[in-house]
C-alpha cells in the first residue's frame, strides 16, 4: 500500500487552488509594474508597506506568524507586490522543508566523472575513461547523512578505481595505435547510472557499462548498486532474499520464459547459490530485476538477459519491508528497460522506449513506447532531436513518461505522455530539462533526476540579460505536467556574469536588508557592475548590485528586441551575449 508524504498533500492542495484560478502548470499572471513604482517620491515609496510574494510553500505555523508581523507593520498602508521576490532558503527558490511520514521518495542526483588521453604528437585522442557519480540533492542530504558518507564513499571509489585503470589504457592505446595506426579506434570504458529506486526502504541504482580495449569487439553489462537509506551499508542479495536456491530456479524459469531458445550455456556456472553474491541486481518499487551481461548466461551473440521477479505472489520469498513504497516516484531505465505496472493487476511489465530516427543524421523523429510486447508510436515524423534520457513517474494510480530530448545548439526539452492503463497519449510539452553542473575543470558533470517527482530542480533556457539557463523547483502534477513552485524562475551565474549599465536605470529596491529600503525607487547610475538573479522570463526581471542588492525592474522578453526599463538590452548593457 503505497503512503503519501505530508508535502504530496500541499502539492495537491496547490493544484486544486492552480485550477480554481485557471493556471494549472502555468506561470501566474500578476506581473507589470509594482504599485510603488507610481509614488511621487522615491521619501514616499521608502515610507509604503510593501508586500513580498513568497517564491515557496511555507510550513502552516511560519505562514501564521509571517501573516500575523504583516498584519502589524503594514495595516497603515496598501500594500505593493513585487513579482518573484525570493524569501526562502539559502540556496535560492528551494522549497521550504516539509516532514515526511510513512515512507518517501529521496532526491536524487547522478553525474560522471571523464579522464581522457591524447597523442602527443598529433593530439588525437587515445582513451576516455567515463566513472559514474552519486548524491543526494540538498533537500535530503541532512536528513540522510549515514546515506550521503555511503555515496561520496562509493563515487570515490568509482573515481580511483578509474584512475588506476588509466595507466592500463594508455599502454594499450599507444600499443594499438603502433600495431596499426591506419585503423586505429579509440579505446575506453564507460560506467553510467540509473535510479531505480530511492525512498526510505532503499537506494537502487545501476550501472550500465561499455568498454573497449582493443581486439574484435568490446564488452558492455551491468552492475547494481544497493543501499540502505537509514545506515549507509551496502545490500546483498541475501539481505533482500530468504531462499537463495528457490529464487535462482526461479531466475532460471523466467529467463526461459521471457528468452525463448536462449542457449543458457553458462547458466549452470552463473546461476549456482556458490555465485549468488555476484548476481547483479536492483530492487525496484514492484519487483526484483535481475541483470546479465553477455557470457553469463549464454554467448556473446546472444546478447544481454533482463528479468524480473515480482514482489506479488512472493511474500514468503522477499523481505517484505521492500513491499511499502510511496505514492510518487521515478524510474529511471537501467539497460533500457523499466518495470512497472500499468494495468493495476499488481505484476510489473517490462517497458521500453523506442525512437524512429533518420539513419543519415541520427535525428529522432518519432517516439514511442514498448509495453509488454506491445508498441505505440507517435502518429507524425517531426524533427525532435538528436538523443533522448527516459523517466517513468507515478503520481498515484497514474503512471507518466517523461522523455528529455537533446536538439540543436544543445537545447533541451520534455516530451511528457501518459502511459497509465497501457495507453501512450502525448500530455505535454515543454522547454524544461534536467538542472546539470559542472566541476570548474569540466572533467565532472552532475544532473538532477525524478527520483522524487514531488520536488525537483529542472533548467529553462533563457535570453534575459543574455543568452544562459534559469531554474526553478517544480513538482508532477496529477495531470503529469511539470508547477513550478515559483512564480518566475532564478537565472543561472555563469564566470563573466556580470554585465555595465551604459546609462542609467531607475529600479525598484527589493528584499528586506536592502540598503535602501524595500520598495524604495532608486536609480542605478552608469558604470554600475549588475548580475541577473531573477526572472518571470516575460514581463520582469530582478538584478544585483555589487553589494548583493536586489532590484525589480519591468521588461519584455516576449519578442525581439528584448527590453530592460523600456530599453533595448543591447543599449542598456556592456557585455551583453548571445548564442547565435
Amino acid at each position: 500500500m503505497r503512503k503519501i508524504k505530508q508535502s504530496s498533500i500541499l502539492i495537491t492542495m496547490l493544484l486544486i487552488l492552480s485550477l480554481m484560478i485557471g493556471a494549472c502548470g502555468k506561470k501566474s499572471e500578476e506581473s507589470g509594474t509594482p504599485a510603488s513604482a507610481e509614488t511621487s517620491s522615491a521619501a514616499e515609496s521608502a515610507q509604503e508597506s510593501v508586500t513580498i510574494i513568497t517564491s515557496a510553500p511555507k510550513a502552516p505555523e511560519e505562514t501564521q506568524e509571517e501573516a500575523s508581523s504583516e498584519e502589524s507593520a503594514g495595516s497603515e498602508a496598501e500594500s505593493a507586490a513585487l513579482p518573484g521576490q525570493n524569501t526562502g532558503s539559502e540556496e535560492a527558490g528551494i522549497p521550504a522543508a516539509q516532514e515526511k511520514a510513512g515512507n518517501s521518495a529521496l532526491n536524487v542526483m547522478t553525474g560522471s566523472g571523464t579522464i581522457t588521453g591524447e597523442d602527443d604528437s598529433s593530439y588525437e585522442m587515445m582513451y576516455q575513461i567515463t566513472y559514474p557519480w552519486l548524491s543526494l540533492a540538498e533537500d535530503d542530504k541532512e536528513s540522510h547523512p549515514e546515506l550521503q558518507s555511503a555515496l561520496e564513499a562509493k563515487s570515490r571509489e568509482f573515481e580511483e578505481n578509474a584512475r588506476k585503470s588509466e595507466d592500463w589504457y594508455r599502454d594499450a592505446a599507444k600499443e594499438s595505435k603502433e600495431i596499426d595506426p591506419e585503423y586505429f579506434t579509440m579505446l575506453y570504458s564507460e560506467e553510467l547510472l540509473s535510479v531505480v529506486r530511492a525512498d526510505e526502504q532503499a537506494l537502487s541504482v545501476v550501472g550500465s557499462y561499455s568498454n573497449y580495449g582493443g581486439g574484435a569487439h568490446g564488452m558492455y553489462g551491468f552492475n547494481g548498486y544497493s543501499f540502505d537509506p537509514k545506515t549507509g551499508r551496502e545490500i546483498g542479495i541475501r539481505d533482500v532474499v530468504n531462499d537463495i536456491p528457490a529464487l535462482l530456479k526461479m531466475i532460471s524459469e523466467k529467463v526461459q520464459e521471457d528468452y525463448p531458445g536462449l542457449s543458457m550455456m553458462s547458466a549452470e556456472y552463473t546461476l549456482t547459490e556458490e555465485n549468488a553474491d555476484n548476481l547483479q541486481f536492483a530492487i525496484g518499487y514492484e519487483s526484483l530485476i535481475f541483470y546479465f551481461e553477455p557470457y553469463a548466461l549464454a554467448s556473446y551473440a546472444e546478447g544481454s538477459q533482463v528479468v524480473s521477479i515480482p514482489f506479488k505472489g512472493n511474500e514468503g520469498l522477499i523481505n517484505g519491508k521492500y513491499f511499502d513504497v510511496p505514492d510518487h516516484y521515478g524510474v529511471e531505465f537501467a539497460g533500457g528497460t523499466a518495470y512497472e505496472d500499468t494495468n493495476g493487476d499488481g505484476i510489473p511489465e517490462a517497458i521500453s522506449v523506442t525512437v524512429s530516427a533518420n539513419n543519415e543524421e541520427g535525428v529522432i523523429q518519432q517516439i514511442g513506447i514498448n509495453i509488454a510486447g506491445r508498441t505505440f508510436m507517435e502518429e507524425e515524423e517531426e524533427f525532435l532531436g538528436y538523443s533522448y534520457l527516459p523517466t517513468l513517474v507515478r503520481v498515484g494510480q497514474k503512471l507518466y513518461l517523461y522523455v528529455e530530448l537533446s536538439s540543436d545548439n544543445d537545447y533541451k526539452f520534455f516530451r511528457i505522455y501518459n502511459v497509465t492503463g497501457g495507453q501512450f497519449s502525448q500530455c505535454d510539452e515543454n522547454w524544461y530539462s534536467f538542472a546539470r553542473e559542472w566541476s570548474e575543470n569540466y572533467e565532472m558533470q552532475s544532473r538532477t533526476t525524478l527520483s522524487d517527482p514531488t520536488l525537483v530542480k529542472m533548467w529553462m533556457n533563457t535570453d534575459v540579460l543574455g543568452t544562459g539557463k534559469a531554474y526553478s523547483w517544480f513538482y508532477v502534477g496529477d495531470d503529469g505536467r511539470l508547477v513550478n513552485f515559483n512564480e518566475g524562475y532564478f537565472l543561472e551565474h555563469y564566470g563573466a556574469d556580470a554585465l555595465t549599465l551604459k546609462q542609467d536605470l531607475a529600479v525598484i529596491a527589493v528584499e528586506p536588508n536592502n540598503k535602501y529600503g524595500k520598495g524604495t525607487e532608486v536609480t542605478l547610475k552608469a558604470g554600475t557592475r549588475v548580475t541577473g538573479y531573477y526572472t518571470d522570463n516575460e514581463t520582469y526581471v530582478e538584478i544585483k548590485d555589487p553589494d548583493g542588492d536586489n532590484y525589480w525592474v519591468g521588461g519584455q522578453f516576449a519578442e525581439w528586441p528584448l527590453t530592460v526599463g523600456g530599453i533595448p538590452m543591447d543599449d542598456l548593457f556592456d557585455g551583453i551575449m548571445y548564442a547565435g
